[in-house]
């Protein structure tokens, strides 16, 4: 099973039971502990968390964020991701500030191409760029969260997401030309 069955599947399990948060992360550890080593591979040099303390932080996150029930299958698979690679952006942020004298600059991997050359493919910066994206277009700024950081495909993005295959596909298209488009831009 790779990583987005994963969680579309743990996320599923969930959706009628009104799991809390607690019981949830207890169940699903490990398969939390592999999201997180995807999302920390990206980060050229990481040297600022392990997987397991990802999901410890995230955890620490969600349960104060939630209200300690889940019932609700995308919200809860974009809650997960989305907090760990909060974490990630706010420790890169206040490791690397630039008035400490460090760049915080960072490399972030992806099998997914979303149009950004090396010279901008910083997490801070990628990350907001999304933002921005978000702004003008939610479900687009979703989906590039999903494809790019998540590493998900089309299909499990779709799943996560509640929309179809081919609305996602026009939602990346639309994000990688907004994106394209702001990187020659705003930097």
């Amino acid at each position: 099973m790779d990583i987005p069955d994963a969680i579309v599947n743990f996320t599923r399990h969930s959706k009628n039971t009104h799991t809390n948060v607690e019981n949830y992360f207890s169940v699903n550890y490990e398969r939390l502990k592999a999201i997180a080593r995807i999302q920390l591979r990206r980060i050229v040099g990481n040297d600022t968390f392990n997987a397991t303390e990802l999901v410890h932080e995230t955890y620490l996150k969600l349960a104060s964020d939630v209200n300690a029930s889940i019932n609700d299958e995308s919200f809860f698979c974009a809650c997960i991701a989305n907090s760990m690679r909060h974490i990630i952006v706010d420790n890169l942020r206040k490791k690397y500030r630039i008035k400490r004298g460090c760049e915080y600059r960072k490399v972030l991997h992806s099998t997914i191409d979303i149009g950004i050359d090396e010279q901008h493919s910083c997490v801070v910066d990628i990350n907001n760029s999304i933002r921005k994206l978000g702004r003008k277009n939610k479900r687009a700024a979703e989906v590039v969260l999903f494809r790019y950081f998540y590493g998900f495909n089309i299909k499990d993005t779709a799943k996560c997401l509640n929309i179809s295959e081919k609305t996602v596909k026009n939602d990346w298209d639309y994000a990688r030309t907004w994106l394209k488009l702001y990187f020659k831009t705003d930097l």
